[in-house]
């Protein structure tokens, strides 16, 4: 799963170097979090659409408990923890659904640089 691959770059960010804050400041203008919130919505729909085993939901919450507490345990900062592991469970759900979206490729390549995705990317 792309997720592995993305979690070894996750691990190479310098999170002292930044202002976590303003990150995740920069994540609320609209452009980036509109767009978060119709790749989610989408996934949704498609959920509902497609059968999204207990399995499939299972290995969503891993994975997002998983990068929470990698994070957290960085950073010891919960609203940035939140956002990632939010953005690690899209990535995930995308994957097993099989969506693409030209959007989510943006957010998936800046975790691929060992950024934290946010305001336009």
């Amino acid at each position: 799963m792309i997720i592995d691959v993305l979690f070894e770059q996750l691990r190479k960010i310098n999170f002292e170097q930044m202002d976590l804050d303003e990150v995740l400041d920069n994540r609320d203008f609209s452009d980036f979090d509109d767009e978060w919130c119709r790749v989610n919505e989408q996934l949704k729909a498609i959920k509902q659409e497609k059968e999204f085993t207990q399995e499939d939901k299972e290995i969503v919450d891993d994975i997002r408990e998983k990068i929470f507490l990698e994070i957290y345990n960085i950073t010891d900062h919960d609203d940035m923890s939140g956002y990632i592991s939010d953005d690690f469970a899209l990535i995930c759900e995308a994957e097993l659904l099989g969506y693409k979206d030209d959007w989510l490729n943006k957010l998936i390549a800046c975790y691929q640089n060992a950024q934290v995705p946010c305001e336009e990317i």
